[in-house]
């Protein structure tokens, strides 16, 4: 397990929310997902919360703790780090995909509980994806929409974009008899 050295948001507690407040608090600090598992670097939290696109394979808890231990060096008194990603773990099954899913609901859900329902119902629609076609579309489609989702600032993935979904979805085959 990773050693912890940064300030936690423990996942679970809302004590920061400030009722009737349209402005959601920034984030400035690691989260905390629970026992088993390394705190989620503020800086990924800062982009989840932020509705950026992120690798979910940076949450899989392997790669967050490769993330902590990457070169660092001083350069005129700034620390400078790798931007070289170094992934112990790459994102290739459902299973892991449900993992890093999972922790992604929670930091996003901590901030925006009313998100609970559709992103349950985006985690649905990949796992039936993934059983019904045996290669990668499933994973083509989830990055192909959550990248429009942080483009376009969609709040609501209980929506399949037929579109994407089509177009992922389509065997090779198919595709050059077009």
């Amino acid at each position: 397990m990773c050693a912890i050295n940064q300030p936690v948001v423990v996942g679970g507690s809302s004590s920061w929310a400030t009722p009737g407040s349209s402005t959601p608090p920034s984030f400035n600090k690691a989260f905390a997902i629970g026992p088993g598992y390394a705190p989620v670097p503020y800086m990924l939290v800062a982009k989840i919360t932020g509705g950026q696109f992120i690798d979910l394979a940076d949450l899989l808890p392997d790669n967050i703790c490769a993330q902590e231990i990457e070169p660092q060096a001083f350069l005129e008194g700034k620390l400078m780090t790798s931007a070289i990603k170094k992934w112990v773990i790459k994102m290739v099954d459902i299973i892991s995909w449900i993992e890093a899913f999972t922790i992604f609901r929670m930091v996003r859900c901590h901030l925006f509980p009313s998100r609970l329902k559709d992103l349950n119902q985006y985690k649905l629609l990949i796992i039936q994806t993934a059983k019904r076609f045996s290669d990668n579309s499933w994973l083509n489609y989830d990055i192909a929409f959550r990248k429009e989702g942080a483009a376009t600032g969609s709040t609501d993935w209980s929506h399949m974009n037929v579109d994407l979904y089509n177009f992922h979805t389509k065997s090779p085959t198919s595709l050059s008899a077009a």
